[in-house]
């Protein structure tokens, strides 16, 4: 899903569900911001991107909480877009509005500046 709402504003950052390959490249000095008052999403998931002071102030604990809770959810964002969906997954017609809802609570999660 594809978000673009004139009052967002977003540090650049790519969110990615953790894998054994992401693990690997890790200790080869792959970037991965880590939430150590979270450990739970820091295991789960792989998050980049270059500002990382203004990505740990957007990735707030509500929002952390919410890839906690909707495991295998990959996300791009930057500037007013915000680019939602899961890898190798095709969602089914039935389940676009509760996918567009998810997006939008999404949304209102993030800090607005």
């Amino acid at each position: 899903m594809y978000l673009e709402p004139g009052n967002l504003s977003l540090p650049y950052f790519s969110l990615r569900p953790e894998n054994f390959l992401y693990r690997i490249i890790s200790a080869f000095g792959y970037q991965d911001i880590d939430f150590g008052q979270r450990p739970e999403f820091s295991r789960r998931y792989i998050l980049r991107g270059q500002d990382e002071p203004a990505i740990r102030q957007v990735f707030n604990d509500r929002v952390l909480s919410f890839y906690e809770a909707y495991p295998e959810t990959c996300t791009d964002g930057g500037g007013n877009q915000l680019f939602l969906f899961r890898s190798n997954y095709r969602i089914q017609p039935q389940e676009i509005q509760s996918y567009v809802a998810l997006g939008r609570n999404l949304l209102n999660l993030f800090p607005s500046f």
